[in-house]
């Protein structure tokens, strides 16, 4: 093998060795906040609050429930205050949705998925706006693949009024 053999050969071999670049698809090409939520509430009394966000065309989201415990179902966690209380976020109905190559249905979200949170004021709460930090936590797909678990961080406004 002449030397030139010999040098494309180290080349070509320290090219396949050279870390490949690693999918990086920005998380807002899976999902994004629809609506900031918002509400205005008198203190002593209850509501429900919407967050509702869109799913990226071509993606779906693992559902808040499902049979199959290795998937990364999705999660809402948002944290409130000693006088404004937040219940269970309640998740709108999943669709069914056929894996390819697997006999069993995932349940996912897809296009646009509204969240329902019970929020609680006390009666006590002065008047004001609070600014209630929140997280979902989530997992997308596409057809071919699944990708690694995101999170998204979003706030919701609750304006209490007295009257």
């Amino acid at each position: 093998m002449n030397s030139l053999n010999l040098m494309s050969a180290f080349l070509l071999f320290t090219l396949w060795m050279v870390p490949k670049p690693v999918d990086v698809i920005p998380a807002e090409q899976f999902i994004r906040l629809q609506n900031y939520p918002t509400i205005t509430m008198k203190a002593g009394s209850s509501q429900t609050a919407i967050a509702s966000f869109k799913i990226g065309d071509g993606y779906h989201i693992m559902a808040d429930r499902g049979e199959d415990s290795s998937l990364l179902f999705t999660q809402l966690e948002i944290s409130g205050t000693d006088q404004i209380q937040l219940g269970d976020p309640q998740f709108p109905e999943p669709k069914e949705y056929d894996l390819l190559g697997e006999e069993y249905r995932m349940m996912v979200f897809d296009e646009l998925m509204s969240v329902q949170i019970p929020v609680v004021v006390s009666q006590d709460t002065p008047e004001g706006s609070y600014t209630l930090q929140g997280k979902l936590f989530y997992q997308a797909c596409s057809q071919a693949k699944c990708y690694f678990r995101k999170e998204l961080t979003f706030q919701l406004t609750v304006t209490v009024v007295t009257g």
